[in-house]
This record gives structure tokens, sequence and C-alpha cells, in this order.
């Protein structure tokens, strides 16, 4: 027997919900009957339950109507309980979705056995349910895993997914900093944290750098690369477990570590100035491999390195392919790094599209860096986009509505109007006209962004004054430009206005990574590109 569904709406939203409502019967036709009911309301958002209440008890064919079914869904957009609902039609209310595209979705979730809120909209519900699914999906991946060997605690796949993550502390950061970075990528979901060391630092500097970093990681494998032996030595004897990397000019170096450590072998000696690409450097990897492999080596990672854009970066995909399909005793890795740093691109999307051919090829490790301030938040970036890439892998799709995404800054679906516009007794557009501009009296506020520690700084300046007289730092502008409205009751309403905006500004800052100066725009969206674009058409055109 079908479930009978009756979704309620106002008469705005109807040819929509109606369309949603089609597009869920074509999945779900054999399992259930839906009826979309007009109310005599304009916007479903701008009622409450008890106005839904009130409509349903006087209009006697609604109410006779709705009690034929079994589950009554009601606008997430309404405000209250829609439980109040039930006294009038004996049957059960919940909140459905805020967005109308979600309909086919509640609907699905109706049939598994699920419940929805009467508080909430469905929207809450759903999220966590398909991140639980996904998280149930993702152990599964890690539980399959066909492990080469083990690095310390680590088991690495011989070939993904699951995709281990390792991440490179920056060569130009002072040594001081090293700890706090390895901590910030552990945190950030690397499984391995890779040390790594300037060519041109004292073997004392270095050996404080790997000290440094394997003091800030908790739980993730220590790594180092440096081009020195002894700097590599002194880190495996303080509990490294990976080397990188391992070339013919240095086999014999390392031979008492050849069984208890793993290593990164690459296909030529940078000391002696080799040059390779995706051609020849192939060969000379499964060279160099038989080389290690003759002198006992256990525990090699390949690494092919993947060359830049333009310059030969889908061949080397295609050597990863080939390498894949013939070396498969030996586990290989992929660096991001000369792709996301040589690439003026938002890292995001990079490293997102990089992590889906990682998983595609069978890469058994990823190794990322965040060497220049573009490519912050790499690690995560790619951690997730690994995760979402295995899981579809897993399930023989694309990485799409799998409980997790990686969409900062734009969204699947645009934002909905409610019409309030045309319902205004005065509509006035602002163009780039602008009002008398007065500055107050008693003085400026100077605001700037510390991405290092995730701060909104706002000083307060008195007329004439070179040193603010106070500082508010948080991380969010509203608390922010509350207490300084607060402290300072003479400030104006167009000079708080002003504030809100900058500190909103400065918020947005702080979550993108973008950089804040006060008075200027935010660089983010698309009109500027579209000038850009414009511009170099007709230059051409000319």
């Amino acid at each position: 027997m079908k479930l009978r569904i009756a979704v309620l709406t106002g008469i705005r939203a109807y040819p929509i919900v109606r369309m949603y409502s089609s597009k869920a019967l074509e999945t779900y036709g054999d399992k259930v009957s839906i009826e979309v009911i007009k109310l005599p309301i304009g916007v479903m958002g701008l009622a409450t339950a008890s106005t839904l209440k009130h409509i349903i008890e006087n209009i006697p064919e609604v109410k006779s109507l709705l009690k034929q079914f079994d589950v009554v869904l009601v606008s997430g957009r309404v405000e209250g309980d829609v439980g109040v609902l039930e006294d009038v039609i004996k049957r059960p209310v919940f909140k459905g979705s805020i967005d109308p595209s979600l309909l086919p979705e509640t609907i699905g979730y109706l049939l598994e056995g699920g419940t929805l809120s009467k508080k909430g909209p469905a929207e809450e519900i759903l999220l966590k349910n398909r991140l639980e699914q996904f998280k149930s999906s993702y152990r599964t991946v890690v539980s399959n895993i066909k492990p080469a060997f083990s690095i310390g605690p680590l088991k690495v796949p011989l070939r993904g997914p699951p995709v281990l993550l390792a991440a490179e502390t920056p060569v130009t950061i002072p040594v001081s900093k090293v700890r706090e970075y390895s901590s910030w990528y552990e945190g950030q979901g690397a499984e391995i944290v890779i040390v790594g060391i300037p060519v041109e630092e004292d073997l004392d500097s270095s050996i404080k750098r790997v000290r440094e970093a394997e003091r800030g990681l908790n739980k993730a494998v220590l790594a180092v690369d440096s081009m020195k032996a002894k700097v590599i030595e002194s880190g495996f004897e303080m509990g490294a477990e990976l080397a990188l990397s391992l070339h013919p000019g240095n086999i014999e170096a390392f031979l008492p570590y050849r069984r208890e450590k793993a290593f990164v072998v690459i296909p030529t000696d940078p000391l002696a100035g080799d040059v390779y690409d995706a051609e020849s450097g192939l060969p000379a990897l499964k060279q160099t491999i038989a080389k290690a492999g003759s002198y006992g080596y256990e525990k090699l990672i390949a690494d092919l390195i993947l060359a830049p854009p333009c310059t030969g970066l889908l061949q080397s995909i295609e050597s990863y392919l080939k390498f894949s399909s013939e070396v498969g005793s030996v586990p290989f890795m992929m660096g991001f790094a000369n792709v996301t740093e040589l690439f003026d691109v938002d890292s995001i999307g990079v490293n997102a599209i990089l992590s889906a051919l990682a998983v595609e090829v069978g890469a058994s490790l990823v190794l990322v860096s965040e060497e220049s301030w573009k490519a912050r938040y790499s690690v995560v970036e790619t951690k997730i986009s690994l995760m979402m890439a295995s899981v579809a892998r897993q399930k023989g799709m694309p990485p799409v509505d799998l409980g997790i995404d990686m969409l900062v800054l734009k969204s699947k679906n645009p934002s909905r109007q409610s019409g309030v516009l045309l319902k205004a007794k005065e509509r006035v557009e602002v163009n780039g006209e602008s009002l008398k501009e007065e500055l107050d009296r008693w003085g400026h506020v100077v605001i700037e962004v510390d991405h290092e520690t995730g701060r909104i700084i706002a000083c307060v300046f008195k007329a004439g004054a070179k040193t603010p007289e106070r500082c508010y730092y948080g991380r969010s502008a509203l608390n922010i430009l509350k207490r300084i409205i607060s402290d300072n009751p003479e400030l104006s309403k167009q000079h708080a206005g002003y504030l809100g905006v900058e500190l909103e500004k400065a918020e947005i800052a702080l979550a993108t990574g973008k950089q804040y100066t006060q008075d200027r725009p935010l660089e983010i969206g698309y009109s500027s590109k579209l000038e850009l674009v414009k511009e170099v058409l007709e230059g051409l055109q000319a």
C-alpha cells in the first residue's frame, strides 16, 4: 500500500512545489502518492504554525481533505511547532525542507523509515542522515584496504582507495614555527607530516627542525625530506618512519634502515643535476626501484613527480596509469604542489580534481604543501576531496550528493526570492550615488585581520590620537560591533553602519583566506574577472 503524503504550500510557491513533487513521483511513484495543497496564503515563510492551524480550522474542505493522508508536510520556513496542526486534522504533521528542491530526498527519507521534526526544517535531519551514510561508506573503504606494508602504525595501501594524505612543512618557515605547522597539518587530517628541510640549512638547525615537528605530532607519522643523509638518519633516530627521497646517489647511505624504514623513491639523483620528464622518468624510476630491491630495501613508495600544468601534466597522469599497471607490487605517491603552486587558481578546485585523479589511477599516497598563501588550507581541501573520491569510486558514481562536499564559496542551488519586494508600498533603487558623509568628531576605528590567530582586530582612536585608546578582537563581526557601539555611545548611525560593513568584510576575509584592506572592496566574485575577459577580447577585436 502506498504512503499518502500531503504537502501544504502557499500561493507563490505552489508551482515550484508541484514541480518537485512530480520529480519525487518519478522516483518513488510505486511507493507513494503525493498531493500538493495550496492554502490561501501568499508566502508560507511568513506564516506561523498557529496561523496555519487557524486557516485549516476555518476551511472545512481542507480540514476534511487532510484527514485522508498518512503524513502532512509543511514548509520548513514556517515558524513554531507544526505539531499543533495534529489537534485539528488528527494526522502526523512534520516540517519539510526550506528548499523545495529537497522534497524528493525528504520523501525518500520518510520511505526509508526516517522521522522528521515538528520544530526544525528537514535540512537539519537530511544533512545529518547524509553525513552518517557517508561516514559508514568511508569506514567500509578503509576496512577494505589491501596494505603493501606499514610505516609505524599506518598501513600503506598497495593501491588506493583509501589514499593516505601527507603534508610537508614549508622550508621557508623558521624552526620556531615547525611545531605549530606540524600540529596544524595533523589537525587538518594529514596522516603523515613531512619535515621540509631547506637545502642550505646547517645540520644543527635541521635536526632542531625535525625535533620540533616530532613534538607537534600526536598520532601522525613523522617523515623527513632532505638531500642530506645525516639529517634523515637523525630523523630516523627521533622516530621518523619515512624519508624523502631515495635515489641512485644515496641508496648505499641508508642500508642500515633498508628493512625497518620506508622510503619515497624518485627516478634520478637530484644532486647530479639529472633532468627527466614523464616519458624518461618512468623507465628511470623502474631501474631505481630494481636497484633498491637488489640492496634489500623492503618499504618503497614510488614518486613519478607530477609535472606543472601546460608543461606535461597530462603526460604525467598517463605515466601514473602505466606505473600502476606495470609495477603492481610497489605503492606510489602523487605530489600536488607542482600544480597547486604553479597555477594561479584557487587551490580548492585544483586539489579536488587532482584528488579524483589520484583515486582513479590508484595512488597510495598524496603529498600536499602550503608553501604559498594561496595554497593555505590545501591539506583539509585535499583530505575531504580524497574521502569524497574514495567513496564515489566504491559506489561507482561521481562524487556528488554524498553527504559531504567542498562547496566553500558556491552553493548547489540559487537563493530563492519570497516576493516581498513586490509587496512594498515604495521601491527605491539604489545605485552608485552616495549620501553626504560626515566623520564623527570623536575619532575613528582601524580594522585589520590576523589570519594566523583567526581574529578580527578593531582599534578605536580618539580624535587626533596617534595610538589607539582601546582595541577589540575576536572572530565575530557582530559581537565586536555591538561592543564598540556599547562602549562609544557618541558613535553616529552612519559611522556604525560603516563599521558593520567593514567588520563583516573582515569576517568574510577571515573565513575565505582573502586579503583584507579597510575601505577597499573585498575581491570575491566574478564581476572583475568578467571585465578582464571583455578587455582581452576587445584587444583581439581591435
